[in-house]
C-alpha cells in the first residue's frame, strides 16, 4: 500500500518541476511549487496495481499512441486523485527528452503521432532553462508570460558536436511571443528553428546571445530594438531567407560570423556609430551587392566580406587603417576599389581572386601589402596619377 509520508519523504518531483528538465527546478517552467492544498493531497507513490486509479475507456485502446491533447486530458482526469501518477504522465507528455524521442520516430509529414502543439508558459515563471524545450520537434507556438525575464544560455556540446539552447532544434516552431521585460536571451536560444519566420526582440535588449537565431532558415524578418549595442557571434548565421535588416542607430559592434552565409541578404545599412565588424561577419552573403561602411571604422577583419560574389561596389571609410587577411577574398563582381589615405596595411590575400577587379587605387602614403593580396585580380595596384 502507498505510504502517507509527505512529498519531501517520497523523493518525487512536484508537478511544476516535472515540466522542466531534470536539475532545472520549478523556475524553468512554472514559478513556485509551494501549494499547501496540493501538499495535503499528495501521496508518496504507487507500489502495486491495486493502488492505481482505473480509467474507464468506452472505446478499445488505439493502435497508435494517443495524441498529446488526449494525454493532457488524462493528466487532468487523474490529477485530483493521484498527484504522483499525474507527475509521471505530465513528465512523459511535457519533458523534452520524451518529446524529442517521440519526434524522432514521426514520419516526415507534420501529421504524425503527436502532431504539432502550442505551449503557454504559466504566469509566475521567471526564467526558461537553457535546455527547456531543446529538440521539441512538435512545438509550433510558444507564449511566454510577462514575468519571464531570462531565457538562459545553452551550451555547445563539442563531443557530438551540436548546440543546445532553450528552443534550439524546435523544427516546427513558427511563432514565439517574447515578453517586454525580457532582458536576457542566452546562447543558442532559437538556433535551428527552421520554421521561425518572424520575431521581434523586446525593447530593452542591449545585445544578442551567441548563435541566438543561427540556422533559422525561414527567418525573413526581425525587429531589433533601438537600445541594441551588440550583435553577438553567429547570431544570424545561415539565416538563408533574411533579405534585409535594419540595424539600430546605437549599434557599435557586429560579432564574428554574425550574418555569415545569409545568402539572400541583399541590403543592409550600417549605422554611423558602428566601430567594430568581426571576422567573417558577412562571409558568403552571395546576394549582397552594395554596402557603405561607417565613418569611424578603423579595421575590416579576417574574411569579413569574403565570398560576397554579388558585391559590385564598396566605399571604404576615411579612417580605415587595416584590411585584414582575406577580407574581400573571392568577391568576384567587385570591379574597382579606392583605398583611403590613412590605410597602413592590406593583409594576405585580402583581395585575392576578385576576378573582376580592374581598378585598384592605393594611397600616396606607404602601405604594407601582404602576400598574394591581389592574386588573381586582372588589375594592377597604382597610386593616384600613376
Amino acid at each position: 500500500m502507498a505510504s502517507t509520508a509527505g512529498p519531501a519523504a517520497s523523493g518525487k518531483r512536484p508537478a511544476v518541476a516535472a515540466l522542466a528538465p531534470l536539475g532545472c527546478g520549478p523556475r524553468a517552467l512554472g514559478g513556485s511549487d509551494d501549494d499547501p492544498a496540493a501538499g495535503k493531497r499528495r501521496r508518496s507513490g504507487v507500489h502495486d496495481d491495486s493502488d492505481r486509479p482505473s480509467v474507464d475507456a468506452p472505446n478499445p485502446p488505439p493502435s497508435s499512441p494517443p495524441s498529446a491533447p488526449a494525454l493532457q486530458l488524462l493528466v487532468r482526469a487523474i490529477g485530483t486523485r493521484e498527484l504522483d501518477l499525474r507527475d509521471s504522465v505530465h513528465a512523459m507528455v511535457c519533458m523534452p527528452r520524451y518529446l524529442a524521442r517521440c519526434a524522432a520516430e514521426l514520419p516526415a509529414t507534420p501529421a504524425g503521432v503527436l502532431g504539432t502543439f502550442a505551449v503557454t508558459v504559466p504566469t509566475g515563471t521567471t526564467a526558461i532553462a537553457g535546455d527547456a524545450f531543446t529538440k521539441c520537434a512538435g512545438l509550433a507556438q510558444v507564449t511566454l508570460p510577462a514575468t519571464v525575464t531570462a531565457i538562459e544560455a545553452g551550451e555547445h556540446v563539442v563531443a557530438l558536436p551540436e548546440c543546445r539552447g532553450a528552443f534550439s532544434g524546435c523544427l516546427s516552431l513558427a511563432a514565439v511571443t517574447l515578453p517586454l521585460n525580457l532582458t536576457e536571451i542566452g546562447d543558442f536560444a532559437f538556433a535551428q528553428c527552421n520554421s521561425l519566420a518572424d520575431v521581434a526582440l523586446p525593447p530593452n535588449r542591449t545585445e544578442t546571445g551567441r548563435s541566438g537565431f543561427a540556422g533559422c532558415a525561414s527567418l525573413s524578418g526581425i525587429a531589433l530594438p533601438p537600445t541594441l549595442a551588440k550583435i553577438g557571434r553567429a547570431t544570424f548565421w545561415k539565416c538563408t531567407s533574411l533579405v534585409e535588416i535594419t540595424l539600430p542607430p546605437n549599434l557599435t559592434e557586429i560579432g564574428n560570423s554574425a550574418f555569415s552565409d545569409c545568402t539572400s541578404l541583399s541590403e543592409i545599412t550600417l549605422p554611423p556609430n558602428l566601430t567594430e565588424i568581426g571576422d567573417s561577419a558577412f562571409r558568403g552573403c552571395t546576394s549582397l551587392s552594395e554596402i557603405r561602411l561607417p565613418p569611424n571604422l578603423t579595421k575590416i577583419g579576417r574574411f569579413t566580406f569574403s565570398g560576397c560574389t554579388s558585391l559590385v561596389e564598396i566605399a571604404l571609410p576615411p579612417n580605415l587603417n587595416t584590411i585584414e587577411h582575406g577580407a574581400f577574398y573571392q568577391c568576384t563582381s567587385l570591379s574597382e576599389i579606392a583605398m583611403p589615405h590613412n590605410l597602413a596595411e592590406i593583409g594576405q590575400a585580402a583581395f585575392a581572386w576578385c576576378t573582376s577587379l580592374v581598378e585598384i587605387t592605393l594611397p600616396n602614403c606607404h602601405v604594407r601589402i601582404g602576400p598574394h593580396a591581389f592574386a588573381g585580380c586582372p588589375g594592377t595596384p597604382r597610386r593616384p596619377g600613376g
